[in-house]
């Protein structure tokens, strides 16, 4: 589990200065007046502080006895899967925001989490995915927030 929590907290990381530096981007402004990047680059400044927490205490951590079995092994993998799919989905929302359009890849990245949590029925991801979607959009819009339309300008 030690490489495992190594990986994530590596990934975390990255994750982090990556909003970090889209966060001085948007402008950061000052306690007075906050610009658009304050809270983002509060939020990563939080996750990169308990990323290297988690990364330094498993480095302290004793090595467990015995060696890992195959089993451990094929678990490991089965309890990294989900959450390496979920910060792909996620990063991927970030990256191709502004490119596909809010309602597409929103659409698109709840219907891939909502996969992950295990539902047979395709069509109530769906479903779910497309309520999500417009329910959020309707909330946007009603704060008079604007969403970016994308290469399609849907929305």
């Amino acid at each position: 589990m030690k490489f495992l929590n190594r990986i994530t907290s590596l990934g975390l990381i990255g994750f982090s200065i990556l909003i970090g530096v889209q966060s001085v981007k948007l402008g950061i402004g000052t306690l007075g007046n906050m610009g658009p990047g304050f809270m983002p680059i509060m939020g990563c400044a939080l996750l990169l502080f308990l990323s290297v927490g988690v990364l330094v205490g498993e480095e302290k951590r004793p090595k467990g006895r015995g060696t890992l079995t195959e089993d451990t092994k094929d678990t490991q993998k089965k309890e990294f899967l989900k959450p390496a799919i979920l910060v792909s989905v996620l990063l991927g929302f970030t990256l191709l925001l502004h490119i596909v359009g809010y309602l597409i890849i929103t659409f698109l990245a709840v219907l891939a989490m909502s996969s992950l949590s295990g539902s047979k029925k395709w069509i109530r991801r769906v479903v779910f995915a497309g309520l999500v979607t417009l329910l959020s959009f309707l909330l946007f819009s009603w704060l008079n927030m604007e969403l970016p339309a994308g290469l399609f300008r849907v929305g």
